[in-house]
């Protein structure tokens, strides 16, 4: 029972993680293509 809850929490941490982590990348991108559309204005 304990050990399928523990299971059951690290899948649910790991799914977290992962969307976390395609946030953070989502992000990121977001980030450098307004850097590159303010260096072409500012040219």
């Amino acid at each position: 029972m304990v050990i399928g809850y523990l299971n059951f929490e690290f899948i649910c941490n790991l799914i977290f993680g992962i969307c976390y982590l395609k946030r953070l990348v989502l992000i990121i991108c977001h980030l450098r293509l307004l850097v590159l559309v303010v260096c072409n204005l500012s040219n």
